[in-house]
């Protein structure tokens, strides 16, 4: 079974991702776009916000992770996108 397959008829589904600390996701699906040729990876047609660093210790830490930034001189801006970086990242997954 295809990915789409398993989306048919979906319009939201939730992705938990680093499961020891309780980072849930809700995807909405907005729409399937026809392509002529198969993809060798997915592709991310755009998205917001940043991604929490590695172990930073889930919702709570990322919050107060960001708090620490704020005071602190390291830029990390927490609203940074970046849609073709993403999907460069996306092509490196085997």
């Amino acid at each position: 079974m295809s990915v789409l397959e398993a989306l048919e008829g979906t319009e939201t589904f939730l992705y938990e991702y680093d499961f020891g600390d309780g980072w849930s996701h809700r995807i909405v699906v907005e729409g399937v776009v026809p392509q002529s040729a198969a993809l060798k990876s997915a592709v991310r047609l755009g998205g917001e916000g940043a991604c929490p660093p590695e172990n930073v210790g889930g919702p709570g830490g990322y919050a107060a992770f960001l708090a620490a930034m704020g005071d602190s001189a390291e830029a990390f801006d927490p609203t940074h996108f970046d849609v073709a970086a993403t999907n460069i990242d996306l092509q490196r997954i085997r």
